[in-house]
């Protein structure tokens, strides 16, 4: 494909990194989505859609409890910081919340 070819080349681009991502978590290839969006993270920490979708990824279908935990810290972390990410970061809380067994 174009974007397997682009990152042959490229292999540090973040929209790449990023959509091949999303395409892997489309197809239900949950590790190698984790992957990429990690490698999209390593690229760009503050990258608030690949930190969202990490989360979210490791807390519905991988199942993985810490890493979602994790995860979700590091988003509302960066989150907090941007503007216009209330409400994202109000749901990230609340997801956070019920992963650590409190009451919302």
């Amino acid at each position: 494909s174009t974007l397997t070819l682009l990152l042959d080349k490229h292999p540090q681009h973040v929209g790449a990194l990023f959509r091949m991502a999303s395409v892997q978590e489309n197809m239900n290839q949950w590790d190698k989505s984790v992957d990429y969006y990690q490698k999209t993270l390593i690229q760009n920490p503050k990258h608030l859609s690949a930190l969202y979708n990490l989360a979210q990824l490791q807390a519905s279908h991988r199942k993985d409890k810490p890493a979602a935990i994790k995860a979700w810290k590091q988003y509302i972390a960066v989150a907090e910081k941007a503007k216009g990410q209330d409400s994202f970061v109000q749901e990230a809380k609340k997801l956070l919340q019920n992963l650590e067994g409190g009451a919302g």
